[in-house]
């Protein structure tokens, strides 16, 4: 190694020193003990995850870890499904398929449709409707940037916020018959 390449190492190598000492600092506010005013404290996760960078097309902020589980006390909204399936990471290399990852989303999901009384369709039509969930989000998120803003792409987006903010369905269509308590049937989303 000549003298030249010695130095030019030592160069990059203060240079990515310098980088790291620049590195923006992200700020979070926080209320300081004993005071009603808030304060600015650097933020250890970094930048506010809802800017426009994390958020997916069709999907909102990005999947993280915590949208593997499934919590609440009312049943799982398609938007709880589809994201703790998301989190899953079906089709990566080593991971799960989707009806494998379907089948762990419905063991999150069976204590709640017990816990409310409702009869569950089979596992086999559970998971396929979590996939076909699946499904049909990719097909929207893989619309191109430039059809993003036409009227059919608002209209099939629209359908699909609709179809993830309301329950998702895995009782029975016959429910209402199945149901015995009357209670139960009264209190019935549907």
């Amino acid at each position: 190694m000549t003298y030249g390449s010695r130095q030019a190492f030592k160069d990059t190598e203060d240079n990515q020193k310098d980088k790291r000492e620049r590195r923006p600092v992200h700020c979070t506010t926080q209320p300081t003990p004993g005071s009603s005013s808030p304060k600015m404290l650097p933020s250890p996760t970094g930048p506010c995850q809802t800017s426009s960078r994390s958020l997916v097309f069709g999907l909102g902020p990005r999947i993280t870890s915590e949208d593997g589980i499934i919590t609440g006390a009312k049943l799982p909204t398609g938007r709880q499904i589809l994201r703790c399936m998301l989190a899953k990471k079906p089709g990566a290399n080593g991971a799960l398929s989707q009806f494998e990852a379907a089948k762990v989303v419905l063991d999150q999901v069976r204590p709640f449709y017990k816990k409310a009384n409702i009869p569950m369709v089979s596992d086999k039509q559970a998971c396929h409707k979590m996939v076909d969930l699946v499904n049909a989000n990719n097909k929207l998120r893989k619309i191109s940037q430039a059809k993003r803003s036409s009227e059919t792409t608002a209209k099939q987006f629209e359908k699909m916020e609709c179809r993830l903010d309301a329950t998702f369905p895995l009782w029975p269509p016959n429910v209402e018959k199945l149901i015995d308590n009357p209670e139960d049937l009264a209190s019935w989303p549907a």
